[in-house]
């Protein structure tokens, strides 16, 4: 959580636990349909008091999180029966718009105001997918990643695609920006982490995190602290590296 001392998880089966630093045990669990699968994507908004998720099967769902008993009940639910399959969201205000992409049953970025009545909350939507969005407000843009290794820059003035390179990754498995974002990191599955300037993509470092010689090269997360850029991978290890963000 941005703003206090709490943290959630998700489980293989759908669960989204609530939980509080230094107490062994959970606050309470998120409601959500009784066939969910394994979460995909969840996020707190800046201000803390949305949170949002994604499941494998598609469904996104949003809470209002305000530690009342009706927080750990969806305020919207999309199924993916009602339509396109989300594989990640990200929040493109304070809470309010969202941004939700996916490759099924083909490629899609979906921009709703959820607010608006059900019927009218979908602002717009392209026929561009991603397994992963990143939100740079800076710059008003989203970062599109893909599973072959593509970067998408989505221009959210024009509403259109600005460009795509390629990131060198196998797989785009995660990104994440400075607190000036200025900076924009990805991590994927060859084991490198790479640093771009958020605005163009233009790229300016890459760090091998994880030797050629480990048999699973993942790099799973990435967080900035400062000047500070950590980052975990799939054996288990969390790893510092300095880097700069400006």
């Amino acid at each position: 959580h941005p703003l206090l001392p709490l943290y959630v998880t998700g489980s293989d089966s759908g669960v989204v636990t609530l939980w509080q630093y230094a107490r062994p045990k959970s606050l309470g669990d998120f409601a959500g349909p009784s066939n969910s699968s394994s979460l995909t994507s969840i996020q707190f908004n800046s201000y803390g008091d949305k949170l949002g998720t994604c499941d494998a099967q598609g469904n996104f769902f949003l809470y209002k999180f305000d530690l009342q008993p009706t927080s750990f009940q969806p305020q919207l639910t999309m199924m993916s029966s009602v339509g396109s399959k989300a594989s990640a969201f990200s929040f493109l205000n304070l809470g309010s718009v969202i941004a939700t992409t996916g490759n099924k049953p083909r490629g899609f970025l979906s921009i709703y105001d959820t607010l608006l009545p059900p019927n009218k909350s979908l602002l717009h939507t392209d026929s561009i997918g991603g397994n992963i969005i990143h939100y740079v407000s800076r710059y008003q843009q989203v970062i599109l990643g893909h599973k072959k290794g593509k970067l998408t820059r989505y221009d959210l003035r024009m509403m259109k695609v600005a460009d795509t390179i390629d990131s060198r990754h196998e797989n785009i498995l995660d990104l994440v920006s400075d607190s000036t974002e200025t900076t924009l990191v990805s991590a994927g599955s060859d084991g490198f982490v790479r640093i771009w300037d958020a605005r163009n993509l233009t790229l300016r470092e890459g760090i091998e995190v994880v030797p050629k010689k480990t048999r699973n090269r993942t790099v799973t997360k990435r967080e900035f602290l400062d000047n500070a850029l950590f980052c975990s991978t799939s054996d288990g290890f969390v790893k510092l590296l300095r880097t700069t963000t400006n």
